[in-house]
């Protein structure tokens, strides 16, 4: 008798947002839904235009129907840079919402909100 193993291959896609200019004190957080029904393994992070990361939340799981604001970044002072978020994720892309908030000068009630693809 022979035994019949299975894997499950991993796919991952990876969603971004556009840039945005954010100046001293501004607050920018990325943000994402899994709209699925299955838990989904998730990395964000924000980077900044050469392509460093500024935040890492490593990976975590997601489960679905949930939400998560994360990988927050406050502009250091005397700073400003071009920044956007980077969504890892599991499975396709389609299976998710994502987006990147900038909110100038930090916690205020202005923002500004991106979507990634």
């Amino acid at each position: 008798m022979s035994t019949l193993a299975l894997t499950e291959v991993a796919e991952a896609a990876e969603l971004y947002t556009s840039a945005l200019f954010a100046a001293e004190h501004d607050l920018f957080m990325c943000l994402i839904v899994n709209v699925s029904v299955g838990t989904k393994m998730v990395r964000i992070q924000v980077k900044s235009n050469g392509g460093a990361a500024l935040s890492d939340t490593g990976s975590f799981a997601l489960p679905g129907g949930g939400a998560v604001g994360d990988g927050t970044y406050l502009v250091p002072g005397g700073g400003a840079a071009g920044i956007y978020c980077q969504f890892t994720v599991q499975g396709t892309g389609s299976a998710y919402r994502a987006s990147g908030i900038l909110r100038p000068g930090g916690m205020t009630t202005t923002s500004i909100s991106l979507p990634a693809q």
